[in-house]
């Protein structure tokens, strides 16, 4: 870091805002909207802060895996003190109604071996339930996420979760060690029942944009025609990672709000 943006990082050290997202692409629509932003590489993350409406906001990017996601939440903690943590980025979906470009709004995180994690969701259930696009309830962490419509089928049989991801539980464990406020914030950007070319499939799964990169070079080799559905992949999370953050900028507006008068999250 150089000495002249040292300033601009030591001004939003405590009490910020940190989103944590797992990738750069489910990241890019919250990080395009700071002002002043700052970017610094830390061991075990990806940091960029900066200031939305002057409220002083931490974007982290972990990479994929519970291992990282833990590790990556319990430094930022240690170097930012925040105020909140919003796990966030995509999810996939294992209700029928809930649709890619969707968003969830967790008020519980679960495992397959039964257990839970609060979140401090305030969300309105009214204002919930007049927002077709918007959804409250359980969130599923797994190791992978499903790829079939049988998985999928057996999954919410058996958890009754609105979706699934494959981050959120670690953050989650350490704001719960660390007795940080926690909240998450999930878009779906897939759909069991759509599903994935399989070889995009082995792409989204790779924990690091090197791992990707390799997968996707590897796809292009083995069945050239794959550009097509890479370049409509990235379309879609591009817009999906735009809605996400203009949705994550309203939590912003009501978590300052929340914080100064008691009133609910609701959509945006």
């Amino acid at each position: 870091m150089t000495s002249e943006q040292q300033p601009a990082t030591e001004r939003i050290v405590p009490g910020s805002l940190a989103f944590v997202f797992a990738h750069a692409e489910e990241a890019a629509g919250l990080k395009a909207k700071l002002a002043d932003r700052v970017t610094t590489r830390c061991v075990s993350l990806l940091e960029h802060c900066g200031t939305w409406q002057q409220s002083p906001v931490v974007v982290a990017e972990t990479g994929g895996g519970f291992e990282r996601a833990g590790r990556a939440t319990r430094d930022l903690i240690i170097m930012r003190r925040p105020r909140w943590i919003i796990a966030t980025g995509f999810a996939a979906s294992l209700h029928p109604e809930v649709e890619i470009g969707h968003i969830v709004m967790p008020n519980q995180v679960c495992n397959q071996q039964g257990e839970t994690w609060p979140v401090e969701c305030h969300a309105d259930k009214a204002d919930v339930e007049a927002s077709p696009a918007l959804h409250m309830g359980s969130l599923l962490s797994l190791p992978a996420f499903p790829t079939t419509e049988e998985e999928r089928q057996a999954l919410f049989r058996s958890q009754q979760a609105l979706a699934c991801d494959t981050h959120t539980q670690a953050v989650a464990e350490v704001c719960r060690r660390e007795q940080v406020p926690f909240l998450s914030a999930r878009i779906i950007d897939r759909d069991v029942a759509q599903g994935l070319a399989a070889d995009l499939e082995s792409m989204d799964r790779r924990p690091t944009r090197a791992g990707k990169i390799g997968a996707a070079a590897r796809a292009l080799f083995e069945r050239p025609g794959s550009i097509q559905d890479m370049w409509q992949r990235k379309k879609q999370t591009k817009q999906l990672s735009d809605r996400l953050g203009r949705f994550l900028l309203g939590m912003i507006e009501q978590l300052q709000q929340w914080n100064e008068g008691g009133e609910n999250i609701s959509s945006s």
